[in-house]
């Protein structure tokens, strides 16, 4: 199996493992594999500076999940009218869904796992949010994916550092 972790600021803008403490951070995992595979466990550990957001606590503040949530603006045109005319009302469950053969996650202080008991051929993505905490430089482990019941097939992505720092205070500016 292979596997890729990447970080990237929430509103967008690529890949970066540098950080201000306070922004929210998009992890991102692709998983690929040659064959179907059976009872897969994805382990992602989370540096010491990060830390996931679960966004299912109605504690948590609301992030956008889809276009109609933040209001029209750049990047959400579609090509027709036509082919999406019943896709854009918001009452729609679908309407920004897809399949995904992650059917369980587990969101801990220090790592995220996720769980496929059939994971298909082919490359399979997910993605969750993190929140920059502590400034600092952390050691990032990489991340981990096996089968559980035959632990000899695995994949692993790299590792690294990652650093979050102290924003500008507005009177230095």
């Amino acid at each position: 199996m292979v596997v890729q972790r990447w970080f990237e600021p929430y509103q967008g803008g690529g890949q970066s493992r540098q950080f201000y403490a306070g922004d929210l951070v998009r992890v991102r995992l692709r998983v690929g594999s040659h064959m179907e595979r059976h009872y897969v466990a994805i382990e992602i550990p989370l540096p010491s500076g990060l830390e996931g957001v679960d966004t299912s606590l109605a504690s948590t503040a609301k992030l956008p999940s889809s276009p109609l949530e933040e209001g029209p603006g750049e990047g959400y045109e579609y090509e027709s009218d036509e082919d999406t005319g019943e896709m854009r009302t918001a009452d729609n469950p679908w309407a920004y869904r897809f399949y995904s053969p992650f059917d369980h996650i587990e969101m801990r202080d220090d790592r995220v796992i996720i769980f496929a008991s059939h994971l298909p051929a082919g490359v399979h993505v997910h993605s969750f949010v993190a929140r920059a905490t502590t400034p600092g430089d952390f050691v990032l482990k990489p991340a981990q994916a096996e089968e559980m019941y035959t632990p000899e097939v695995f994949g692993r992505s790299d590792g690294g550092k990652l650093q979050v720092t102290l924003p500008t205070p507005v009177a230095e500016k």
